[in-house]
């Protein structure tokens, strides 16, 4: 299933894949000198993700207590948080297994159990602020929908619809939007979701 990680970063916007490039330029030499360097970087990315990961695993059944009526608009931007996990996954992992091995490379460090080289260190530098992002997004939806089971349990008028914004930011500039908008994440979910849920679980 290696090529679903490979498939995953050939749909990355073009913003994604010119802040790898970027960050290639910038570190590589570094990293292949001195990689424990960067290794608390890599770390520091990892808990991120994890923490992500964790909240974003809470959200299923936090929809499932909504009314249905309720429940259409967050389970799409469930799928596209989960698109989006994924897809920056894939800058650091090559396979959907637990066999870790780095994009391209012989591995550098090992990491949280993670076996990662020139690519993948340079990934983590340069979308960490974007990861850091999603967690908060994931956060958010996790705190709109528990306000609004809060309600619902209590009686009161439901809420309006969701104010929250669209995924804006990438690693270097605002196309993920438009990545999202246009269908691709979506359309990814049918391989993403079961790969996060086997891979996670």
């Amino acid at each position: 299933m290696s090529a679903s990680w490979s498939a995953i970063r050939a749909s990355w916007p073009e913003s994604w894949k010119s802040a790898l490039r970027s960050g290639l330029g910038r570190y590589t030499e570094s990293i292949e000198e001195e990689p424990e360097r960067f290794e608390a970087r890599v770390e520091r990315w990892m808990e991120v993700h994890r923490k992500t990961r964790a909240v974003l695993q809470q959200l299923p059944p936090l929809i499932a207590l909504l009314p249905a009526a309720e429940q259409a608009g967050h389970q799409s931007r469930l799928l596209n948080l989960l698109a989006e996990h994924q897809a920056l996954a894939a800058g650091i992992v090559a396979d959907d297994e637990d066999i870790t091995v780095d994009i391209a490379g012989p591995p550098l460090l090992v990491v949280a159990g993670i076996a990662v080289g020139v690519v993948a260190i340079a990934w983590a530098i340069v979308s960490y602020t974007h990861a850091s992002a999603l967690l908060t997004r994931a956060e958010t939806e996790r705190r709109e929908l528990e306000a609004r089971i809060a309600l619902h349990d209590r009686g009161a008028a439901p809420l309006p619809g969701s104010t929250l914004p669209v995924p804006a930011s990438s690693p270097e500039s605002s196309s993920w939007g438009a990545w999202v908008a246009g269908g691709l994440a979506l359309a990814a979910t049918a391989v993403l979701v079961p790969l996060f849920l086997a891979k996670e679980s």
